[in-house]
């Protein structure tokens, strides 16, 4: 029992810092994002050019972080998921052996 409240709290820690970090990737994203923007329209061809290759690459980087997020609330749940697996496993196991008492 107290190696799968162990479990469980490292997990949430897990969650909690990956969140928080690519939380912390997303705003900095944005921030270069603003200022990529800022710096397109230039009279330099070779600027807008690599304006436009961060930009693409900071849309990619944004949704990648999202998707760190993401998985970061699916550990979250993964307790509650195991839970849940776990009865439903307990009941078929009873009901199997109601099934084969009953013959």
């Amino acid at each position: 029992m107290s190696n799968d409240i162990d479990t469980s709290a490292k997990r949430l820690e897990l969650a909690n810092q990956i969140r928080e970090r690519s939380r912390d990737i997303e705003r900095r994203i944005g921030e270069l994002t603003a200022f990529m923007s800022a710096q397109l329209g230039d009279d330099d061809h070779a600027v807008d050019e690599l304006c436009g290759i961060m930009l693409d690459t900071l849309v990619k980087c944004a949704k990648h972080a999202h998707h760190l997020i993401d998985e970061a609330e699916a550990l979250d749940h993964a307790d509650r998921r195991e839970e849940e697996e776990h009865m439903r496993a307990l009941a078929m196991r009873r009901t199997f052996e109601r099934m084969a008492g009953g013959q």
